[in-house]
């Protein structure tokens, strides 16, 4: 009896030993991708020889264990079959469902365009031509005495709409990173000028004059830092993050003075032209955006980015002391990655 006790339990043990056996498997390359169960998003980035636990497959995919030294505290993920070798004398995992894909991946290009190496950095450069859609306005003025009375002007400039370019390079390490952007953009500012003049021979008869003084001109070179937060959102796509303090160069031809022609008996009088300087100023303000880029091919491809910027700068002609600076910019153009 004590006998067939024995061989029952150890052709039990033998039977249910592959079975309890754990499976585990080696990660052949560098920078192969572990996503999230059925969603296209990464759960981490694995090296070469990092061993996983293997709790399910299907013809296409591995369910894994993300290890807690990728950041896991315990949750599943998948990674392509064709990217891990079981180790030797382990036992295939059961079969199962694994739901999600990511286009165009297959074993080779899975990892070929995988968007952060693991634990390494990746330098990235942004070219962008865009448009600044933020319109703005400023008023400057001046009070100087005439025929012993005050003699005023006030010229609202208006800061149109206009072309940007935009160049950004930094790093990532991992999905954090840095970066410097510089921007510049070039406007006319159309100005109309308004003017309250003393009559020569009474008090408290002012003559208004009005004028518009072309030519003026409106340059902001700024430079943003950035915080940079990357999300990679497939084996191509991945969308950034990006914010920080901005310091701008402005340069503005602005209204000093006016001359004007006048005759008898000075009823009247008509603006002849504007004086101007130029106010070359610097501020620090902010910067704060978002980038999407597709790429299609290891290194190389496109994306469109949206950017808010701002800054006050000292003028002190100007109403309120300050004229505005940056904007709500869009740009489209180059993403390069190393």
């Amino acid at each position: 009896m004590k006998l067939r006790l024995i061989i029952a339990l150890a052709c039990l043990t033998l039977w249910a030993a592959p079975a309890l056996a754990q499976s585990k498997g080696r990660v052949l390359r560098n920078g192969t991708t572990i996503w999230k169960l059925e969603v296209n998003l990464v759960a981490a980035i694995a090296g070469e020889g990092t061993i996983l636990d293997l709790t399910a497959r299907s013809d296409r995919w591995y369910e894994v264990v993300v290890p807690a030294t990728l950041g896991g505290r315990g949750e599943r993920g998948r990674v392509a079959i064709g990217a891990v070798q079981l180790l030797e004398g382990s036992p295939e995992p059961p079969v199962g469902q694994i739901r999600g894909g990511v286009p165009d991946e297959g074993d080779e290009a899975q990892p070929y365009l995988t968007p952060v190496p693991p634990g390494g950095f990746k330098a990235f450069v942004v070219l962008d031509g865009g448009y600044q859609a933020t319109k703005t306005e400023f008023v400057n003025g001046a009070t100087v005495k005439t025929d012993l009375e005050d003699r005023r002007f006030d010229a609202t400039s208006s800061v149109k709409a206009g072309p940007v370019v935009n160049v950004a390079v930094g790093a990532i390490a991992r999905q954090l990173g840095f970066g410097v952007g510089i921007t510049r953009f070039s406007r006319s500012t159309p100005t109309t000028l308004t003017g309250s003049i003393p009559h020569p021979f009474f008090f408290n008869q002012p003559r208004t004059v009005t004028g518009n003084v072309d030519g003026l001109k409106r340059e902001e070179l700024a430079v943003h830092v950035q915080v940079r937060g990357i999300l990679p959102v497939g084996a191509r796509c991945q969308v950034m993050l990006f914010g920080g303090p901005s310091f701008f160069r402005v340069k503005q031809d602005n209204v000093t003075d006016f001359t004007y022609t006048q005759s008898y008996p000075y009823d009247q009088a008509q603006f002849s032209s504007a004086q101007t300087d130029k106010v070359n100023k610097s501020a620090a303000g902010f910067n704060a955006g978002g980038d999407v880029a597709f790429f299609f091919a290891r290194q190389i491809g496109v994306g469109v980015s949206t950017t808010f910027s701002r800054a006050e700068v000292d003028a002190p002609a100007a109403a309120g002391g300050k004229i505005k600076a940056g904007g709500a910019q869009i740009g489209a153009g180059l993403r390069i990655r190393f």
